[in-house]
């Protein structure tokens, strides 16, 4: 398989942002599954997209056994297939866009462009075609895929601006596709997973699968079977100019609850609307932090005695089955190195300690122990 023709459109939607082409040109990728061949092409600048629109795109088939690819001669005399944008005025387009607010952006950008600059278009243009790598409806929608089932062999596509003028002008793509063998997504890579506080972190690297994916969903389980997903819209990596060389997602759980042990799976979305396999499962549970911290009192020197006797108490409200017990930390100095002093844990219920043997300073701290490890 070559891996190098998945990575056209997430590419392009950076050019189309940052860099403008030398000669305007359609770039094409493809992806066969079950003999089914799929076809998506971007235009590489707003400009030939907008020019296009009325007429759309032409696709031809030949079949061509060589690596080598063909030119637009090889194609004379065939028929071909055309693809085109939604009209302006479709019904299609009310549907889409009450499930895809993608849908409206593309809309305004083909037929109610706002912005003068050619930076402002060239940007939106860019976005435009990243929500496309995210959805078929709106790939379709803007006229940039094409899908059929031809007999198994092997083919040669030729996609170009239907109308004359601009197919000489803009440089069209060809395309080698097997229809008897099936591409394949990468497998994910492994899944990291951990708690802080009350919020479960996922970490996954996707340097080596931006080649196949153009996002990803979550989807979460309370008993390993049942699963929901998470997130409506799907995860897209995101690089600024102050993380140029990011390699993972990080993805933020805040809805879990304490005390129950969540099972999580990812898969990609392909660039063809096909999903890649599901992740390893990976699990955790969150446990209950101890927020709360015991109030001290002054330590009263016990009357004919040279022993120190400490006082704490927990604020009003705490629930008392949180703790596990109780250490008493002492220092010579305020900001010193404080060590345990309590040989066996204090129990939950205690509310004062006696230090036998106190130095001539001596600073506390009591320790609250939680039930789940932790401490305040």
């Amino acid at each position: 398989m070559d891996k190098g023709k998945f990575v056209f459109s997430i590419v392009l939607s950076i050019l189309a942002i940052f860099q403008t082409q030398a000669q305007e040109q359609v770039k094409a990728g493809s992806f066969v599954k079950d003999t089914k061949v799929y076809l998506r092409f971007i235009l590489t600048d707003f400009k030939s997209f907008e020019q296009c629109k009325d007429e759309g795109m032409i696709i031809k088939r030949i079949a061509w056994d060589s690596q080598l690819l063909p030119d637009t001669t090889n194609f004379k005399g065939v028929a071909g297939v055309s693809v085109k944008p939604f009209d302006k005025v479709n019904s299609k387009w009310d549907s889409l866009i009450t499930i895809n607010s993608g849908a409206g952006f593309i809309y305004n950008l083909l037929y109610e462009p706002t912005g003068n600059a050619k930076g402002d278009l060239s940007m939106a243009y860019g976005l435009a075609m990243l929500g496309c790598d995210l959805s078929v409806d709106l790939s379709i929608a803007a006229g940039t895929f094409y899908a059929e089932t031809p007999l198994v062999g092997k083919y040669a596509y030729l996609i170009r601006p239907k109308n004359s003028k601009l197919a000489r002008a803009i440089k069209p793509a060809i395309v080698l596709v097997n229809s008897g063998v099936s591409d394949v997504l990468k497998e994910m890579g492994q899944v990291k997973i951990k708690g802080n506080k009350k919020e479960i972190q996922l970490d996954w690297d996707v340097n080596t699968l931006m080649l196949y994916y153009g996002g990803y969903f979550i989807e979460r389980s309370e008993d390993g079977k049942q699963y929901t997903v998470l997130n409506k819209t799907a995860i897209v990596q995101i690089r600024t100019k102050d993380e140029p060389d990011k390699k993972n997602i990080l993805y933020v759980d805040n809805t879990a609850d304490y005390n129950k042990t969540y099972y999580y799976r990812i898969r990609g979305l392909g660039y063809f609307g096909i999903y890649g396999n599901y992740s390893d499962v990976v699990k955790w549970k969150l446990m209950k932090p101890l927020e709360a911290f015991p109030l001290g009192e002054t330590p009263v020197l016990l009357k004919g005695d040279s022993t120190l006797e400490i006082h704490w108490s927990m604020p009003d409200g705490f629930d008392p089955n949180e703790l596990a017990g109780f250490d008493i930390l002492r220092s010579e100095t305020a900001e010193g190195t404080y060590t345990k002093i309590n040989k066996t844990k204090l129990s939950k219920e205690t509310v004062s300690f006696v230090d036998l043997k106190p130095k001539q300073a001596n600073y506390y701290k009591v320790l609250a122990l939680g039930i789940n490890g932790d401490s305040a």
